[in-house]
């Protein structure tokens, strides 16, 4: 722990010996020794300002000192770390029997983070988390809509009132990230959550005829419907199997308050397609009304005229045949 500062006349103090002397007698040399030591140098990484090396011994404790220098414009110091370690140390934490040697210089760093900041979310149907105030190297946070909603494909994001590019997002999970250190204001996210769609498929009649729907999910009507009808018939709602299972929607075309795994709460609850069937009641004709809302099918219309002229002409044809006998 000590290095040989040279050799002198006395063992306290004295002169120093120089080689080459043109004394001829003997002479009684002390040797002199300094304990070795390091030097701690300081750097702002970022701050402005200077703090005065520290000289260590080699072989003593060093205390991490309290932060002399102006940190950078929306950051906090939070602490020093050696050059080429990722380990943070706080003032007034200590290091023994550092691996050094005398007179060499160790680099240490200031650690800067970004200042207090708050969270806000500007666009409609959704927030993030976390929406207070945090300190933080980096800032990262989820975007949740609100119920039947979805992320946006895009967001924008502003930081201490100006434009800010530098983040990631997720429009499938809604985060977002900022990466470390570059903090420097209030954070405001924009972006409106969309509403989901969905597709139902009714089927008015078990054989025949199926009308499709897309609506926002949440809604508790279906714009666009018209109930079926047929005759003797009483309709009865759309039910969620051929063979009953719950009711899903009722003869007005409203959705029932709750049905498992459709509605909850009076609003569709289904994240993705489905096939709904009508139920009758009352005296049903025997097979299916092909005609939906109870409007005369054209092809039915062709096939019963068809049939018509033909049992007319077949008819015409025996008669005429049956004269000519006669």
């Amino acid at each position: 722990g000590y290095v040989l500062s040279g050799w002198f006349s006395d063992s306290v103090g004295g002169t120093p010996i120089a080689y080459g002397h043109s004394n001829s007698s003997d002479i009684k040399a002390y040797a002199h020794w300094n304990e070795a030591q390091f030097k701690v140098r300081y750097n702002p990484v970022g701050g402005t300002g200077s703090m005065p090396d520290t000289a260590v011994p080699c072989n003593g404790t060093y205390t991490f000192p309290a932060n002399g220098f102006t940190s950078p414009a929306g950051h906090v110091f939070i602490g020093w770390s050696l050059k080429g370690l990722s380990k943070v140390y706080s003032a007034g934490d200590t290091l023994e029997h550092m691996s050094v040697t005398d007179a060499e210089i160790v680099d240490m760093l200031a650690v800067w983070r970004g200042a207090n900041v708050s969270v806000s979310y500007g666009g409609a149907h959704g927030s993030v988390l976390p929406a207070s105030a945090f300190t933080a190297a980096q800032f990262d946070c989820t975007l949740t809509p609100v119920d039947f909603h979805k992320c946006p494909d895009a967001i924008t994001v502003t930081m201490g009132g100006a434009a800010f590019s530098d983040f990631t997002y997720n429009s499938v999970t809604g985060a977002i990230s900022i990466g470390p250190n570059l903090i420097s204001g209030d954070i405001v996210i924009t972006g409106d959550c969309v509403p989901k769609t969905y597709s139902i498929t009714l089927k008015p009649y078990a054989e025949v005829g199926s009308e499709s729907f897309e609506a926002a999910y949440g809604c508790d009507t279906l714009s666009g419907y018209v109930a079926p009808s047929r005759a003797g018939g009483v309709f009865e709602g759309y039910w969620s199997s051929q063979d009953g299972g719950v009711m899903v929607i009722t003869d007005a075309g409203n959705y029932v308050t709750d049905a498992a795994g459709f509605v909850e709460n009076g609003k569709w609850a289904l994240d993705g397609t489905c096939t709904l069937y009508a139920k009758w009641s009352g005296d049903l004709p025997p097979g299916p009304d092909p005609t939906p809302h109870g409007s005369t099918d054209v092809a039915v219309i062709v096939a019963i005229v068809a049939a018509l002229v033909v049992a007319t002409v077949i008819v015409a044809f025996l008669l005429l045949r049956k004269k000519g006998a006669n």
